[in-house]
């Protein structure tokens, strides 16, 4: 009879004992499942990371890469800069020199105005002077005109000998008709105008024949001793 007391304690702790290991094995599958499942939730935290961390590396290679290109640019930048700072440079010196070229320019310049406000004052001097000609010889002008005579004086003996047929026939004509025009005499002759113009200043120099200029065309006669030749 002592000995059911020990085995109903005995097999309460039995019992106890086993509930409590069910109890800490259903609690050590709930932690090894909410392990498993916080392990995949932090699986897909930790891939998202990585996946932005990607993500952020791709653009910071981008914005690397971008940089280096700028820097790049930048250094052709530079170098261009350099060459317009240099073709500056040389322009001043150009422009420097340009500029002396362009005093000595202005001095010569400023000689050939001068130069030319002379030749100015000379002209307006000559056209005053041409205008006092033409005063004078306005006055001239007005008065009376006198026949002019032979030029070289005839001699009898060797009058009619120096003559051409032509000649001969424009005396004769002027002798009979008495005075007459140039063209007058060529309808006579039957010569070119040229020609008759050239034969008539011919015989007026060589003394045969007397022209009055207060006609125009002039008209011309025979000399009177070549009328008292002829006769």
């Amino acid at each position: 009879m002592s000995s059911d007391p020990l085995m109903i304690s005995t097999m309460l702790l039995l019992l106890m004992t086993m509930g409590f290991a069910i109890l800490y094995f259903r609690r050590l599958k709930r932690v090894q499942r909410e392990y498993r499942e916080a392990k995949s939730v932090l699986g897909n935290i930790v891939l998202d990371f990585n996946k932005q961390i990607e993500l952020e590396e791709d653009k910071i290679s981008a914005v690397a890469n971008k940089t280096k290109n700028l820097s790049l640019l930048s250094k052709g930048i530079i170098k261009q800069i350099k060459v317009h700072d240099n073709q500056l440079a040389n322009l001043n010196i150009r422009i420097e020199k340009n500029s002396g070229i362009e005093l000595r320019e202005l001095e010569r310049f400023k000689k050939v105005d001068k130069k030319m406000e002379d030749l100015a004052k000379i002209q307006e001097e000559i056209t005053q002077r041409i205008a006092g000609f033409k005063k004078v010889e306005t006055k001239v002008s007005v008065l009376p005109k006198k026949e002019i005579g032979a030029v070289i004086p005839l001699k009898k003996e060797t009058v009619l000998s120096p003559l051409t047929k032509t000649e001969l026939m424009v005396l004769e004509t002027l002798a009979i008709d008495g005075e007459k025009t140039a063209p007058e005499i060529m309808k006579s002759i039957e010569l070119s105008r040229e020609h008759t113009s050239r034969l008539m200043k011919k015989l007026y120099e060589n003394g045969y024949l007397e022209r009055n200029t207060q006609k125009i065309p002039y008209t011309y006669r025979l000399k009177k001793e070549m009328i008292n030749i002829l006769k």
